[in-house]
């Protein structure tokens, strides 16, 4: 119960609303600090401190001194320093965290969260949150490092409400009244006892945590001459838990392994990203990421994660376990994925999924690729209405935060929008006992939307009907099914509120066999999966989706933004006209973001061109003497698992991924239009540009190079800009680019 309820109270708080900085004050003075009303985030000083939070969801730190913090009304977050502190979370659902020195951990009412054990933070400042998420303070990693035992006897006091208390050796825990957890493990050194008093075997849990030495610790329990158990592990004395000697045993000890050190394949991943744009990948095994700036996507894969995305516009996927995951600042896209999610946009105008979306691999490369856009969520419904993965997945915890934020609700999600202008969408995934949960809806500034996905054309919309139950709260039935419940509108919401939104109907749905396939698409737009075999396919006009399958396949996509998958197979995929998305997945791939000039744009035409993703060179003098011979879009190229070639336009943006890749430019992209390549690599990868030589004699173009205060290295033909290579500056030589002639357009 502890992790999962540390987990959603963290994801619950707020940043930065208001900082008290009195680190100028005389030491040995108390700093007598009240807030307003709000939620604010207090750093006390280096001497004993006196702090009242009041009402509002807090972040409270204090130094080195004997503090006193009052939390107040609300969720509050309060770190203790290294003095005798007394914290009290006061009303709310609350974190309290000792630190150093003999402390006093007051709950009071709520669900709390109380942490006598000292992890040793190298920050303790409201502003080093990342510091508390890289150093583990949430989630399985919440528990402290074996040996890391507690600084001090604290007592923890749990009050009111369902509470976890994590006890040292030493400290002394009493849960209070309903449903408390009481969390001791392998932290607690010998001779260091905790004291657990008020055990109640009818309604409390203990839990052992430790990390797996390759056995699993032997728990007994035994009595004293007084009627207090003993709790011993592996034949040591852990904890005393009072007057339980005849209740307690050793099967009521629930037993929880947790990761190890991060230098084993077991243990907890941190990463840290750069303030530039990073693409990252998780692990299964449950990560804890602080992105940092930039416009980041992040993948966190299996395991239960924490991922802070910093600043930015960025992309966050959990994966399939009960992630905890925060926007930060910016226009952000917060997927949960499957399990139960704790997902807070933060500041900016943020889309919040509380459904499992298909990501492809799940790699952040396979995110990136939906090029998925905060202020576009139809669009990315629609995609998940054909989906196999439409459907719930999970009970989530939506919070929008500051801004104008869209929250796609699922089955017994809840959703707080918090200030802003706020989007509710609600949808056939939600329906019966399921019904997800809106807390704050003002109908002054926020909208309710309903999605519909119909199986026909011409369907009728659902028909939108409310109910209030006995506690005042408005019923959201569609076709008299309840879908939601909207905390406290009994009264107030109307069905006329409620906007209807209908997803347009595939107009053109093609599968391919297993054979080799011409596949030639409609100029509406187009979703084909061309199955296995060696196929072509001339998507044409609209904006298409294209998947290859196994095989080695010829994709074009037209003059629609298109996002085209190879897929298994060495492919040829050519984005064509307009602003595409292209992934070449598994494979030797030929991925080319520049347009090309292939007859009518039918798969017959295009396969009388004979593309060979092995002759890229080829391909390209046939290019040089093309009308086309022009860049058509900003696209984005990823070449996937293997050696891949990637021809990119102006603006284009490639990754190669794993694998020794090829990045070829040329003089379709110049000036103000130059392309960006992400994971160049030296030592795997090659950089090409391709030039029209009026005769063998003719003089190549000079190529030279400029590095920026980033790191990053601009490459020049000619000393006009062609290209920037991403953190190249310190690797990548004139030298290293490759010229590669071609005839021009009059010699053909």
């Amino acid at each position: 119960m502890g992790g999962l309820l540390l987990l959603g109270l963290l994801a619950s708080v707020g940043l930065a609303a208001f900082v008290i900085d009195d680190s100028g004050s005389d030491d040995a003075d108390d700093n007598d600090a009240n807030e307003t009303t709000g939620d604010d985030s207090i750093d006390g000083t280096s001497g004993a401190d006196n702090i009242e939070a009041r009402a509002g969801d807090d972040i409270v730190s204090v130094g080195g001194g004997n503090d006193l913090v009052q939390g107040g009304a609300g969720t509050d977050l309060i770190l203790g320093g290294n003095g005798a502190d007394t914290l009290s979370g006061d009303g709310g659902d609350d974190a309290l965290i000792g630190g150093g020195g003999n402390d006093l951990l007051d709950g009071g009412t709520g669900d709390d969260v109380l942490i006598g054990i000292d992890r040793g933070l190298n920050s303790q400042t409201t502003g080093q949150l990342s510091d508390l998420l890289q150093r583990g303070l949430i989630g399985d990693a919440s528990l402290p490092d074996e040996g890391e035992d507690g600084h001090g006897a604290d007592t923890l006091l749990g009050g009111d409400g369902e509470d976890a208390l994590f006890l040292g050796g030493g400290d002394v825990g009493t849960g209070g009244a309903a449903e408390d957890n009481f969390i001791i493990g392998d932290w607690i050194e010998a001779g260091s006892v905790t004291t657990i008093t008020d055990y109640d075997p009818a309604a409390d849990f203990v839990e052992y945590s430790y990390v797996s030495t390759g056995t699993v610790p032997q728990v007994s329990v035994t009595q004293d001459e007084d009627g207090n158990a003993l709790l011993s592990v592996d034949g040591v004395v852990v904890a005393l838990v009072s007057g339980a000697g005849a209740t307690l045993t050793a099967s009521a000890v629930t037993l929880v392994e947790r990761a190890g050190d991060d230098s084993t394949d077991t243990g907890p991943n941190i990463i840290t990203g750069t303030t530039g744009a990073d693409l990252i990948n998780g692990r299964d095994v449950g990560d804890e990421i602080s992105a940092q700036d930039g416009n980041d996507v992040i993948a966190a894969a299996g395991g239960r994660d924490v991922v802070f995305a910093g600043d930015g516009n960025d992309i966050v996927s959990g994966g399939n376990a009960a992630d905890v995951l925060w926007g930060g600042v910016g226009n952000d896209v917060v997927i949960g994925g499957a399990g139960g999610d704790s997902l807070q946009g933060n500041s900016g105008d943020d889309l919040i999924l509380g459904l499992d979306i298909p990501l492809g691999s799940g790699s952040a490369a396979d995110l990136a690729a939906l090029n998925l856009d905060p202020a576009t969520p139809l669009s990315i419904l629609d995609s998940l209405a054909r989906s196999p993965a439409d459907e719930l997945s999970g009970d989530d915890t939506l919070l929008g935060g500051s801004g104008n934020d869209v929250l796609v609700i699922g089955g017994d999600d809840t959703a707080t929008g918090g200030s802003g202008d706020d989007r509710f969408w609600l949808g056939e995934w939600v329906s019966g006992v399921n019904t997800a949960t809106i807390t704050d809806y003002d109908p002054a500034a926020d909208q309710i939307v309903y999605y519909h996905s119909p199986v026909a054309l011409g369907e009728a919309a659902p028909v939108i009907t409310l109910s209030t139950n006995a506690a005042g709260d408005a019923i959201i039935l569609a076709d008299g099914v309840a879908v939601a419940e909207v905390t406290g509108a009994g009264s107030t919401l109307t069905a006329a509120e409620i906007v209807v939104v209908e997803r347009a109907t595939a107009l053109n749905e093609i599968t391919g066999s297993a054979a080799n396939d011409l596949i030639t698409g409609r100029s509406i737009g187009d979703e084909i999966s061309a199955l296995d075999g060696n196929d072509v396919v001339g998507a044409r006009g609209g904006d298409d989706q294209v998947f290859g399958g196994g095989g080695n396949d010829v994709i074009d996509g037209g003059s629609g933004s298109d996002d085209l998958q190879g897929e298994a197979g060495d492919d040829v995929l050519i984005g064509g006209a307009l602003r595409d998305v292209l992934f070449g997945s598994s494979g030797n791939d030929l991925v080319l973001g520049i347009d090309i000039d292939i007859g009518s744009g039918s798969a017959a035409d295009i396969a009388a061109q004979g593309l060979d993703p092995a002759a890229p060179r080829a391909l390209l003098d046939d290019f040089a003497r093309s009308p086309a011979d022009e860049t058509s879009g900003d696209d984005s190229l990823f070449g996937g698992s293997e050696n891949d070639v990637l021809v990119i336009g102006g603006d284009d943006t490639a990754t190669g991924g794993v694998g020794a890749d090829q990045f070829w430019l040329g003089e379709w992209g110049r000036g103000a239009d130059v392309a960006t390549i992400t994971d160049f690599n030296r030592v795997d990868d090659q950089i090409a540009y391709v030039y029209t030589a009026a005769s063998p004699e003719a003089a190549p173009p000079v190529i030279t190079l400029t590095t920026s205060a980033a790191g990053d290295v601009t490459v020049l033909a000619d000393g006009v800009a062609v290209a920037r290579v991403i953190g190249a500056g310190t690797t990548l030589t004139a030298a290293d680019v490759a010229l590669i002639a071609r005839a021009p357009a009059a010699a053909a």
